[in-house]
């Protein structure tokens, strides 16, 4: 039988802005973060990378995280991490959003998750 114990499920929810490539200005999206006993969990909107998940834990030094992607309903394409649009790679032609938004996101799950690990 499970209880609910508000020390082992913490949950925040914000909606972030992240720079668009083509059109300028911001793009509104969701992301979240939970931690569910001494596990983190990140859902966002877009498609992101292997490396900003490794990103992530480096930040927090929190081993376990995992994130997911697509979540939502409003997908806003791929987060591509700056320095792969220099490698002509196939993601950074079919993102919508900008080299800078990778960062943007990177910081925004950096703080919501040290929010609910703590």
């Amino acid at each position: 039988r499970a209880e609910h114990d508000p020390g082992v499920m913490n949950r925040l929810l914000s909606t972030t802005r992240l720079t668009q490539l083509m059109r300028g200005g911001k793009i509104a999206t969701q992301a979240a973060a939970v931690r569910l006993d001494n596990v983190l969990f990140t859902f966002m909107a877009g498609e992101i990378f292997a490396q900003f998940g490794n990103a992530l834990r480096q930040r927090l030094d929190y081993p376990k995280l995992l994130n997911v992607a697509v979540c939502f309903g409003d997908t806003i394409g791929y987060v591509v991490p700056p320095e792969c649009y220099s490698q002509g790679w196939y993601e950074p032609t079919a993102t919508r959003l900008s080299p800078t938004a990778y960062d943007e996101l990177l910081d925004e799950m950096t703080e919501l998750l040290f929010t609910v690990a703590h």
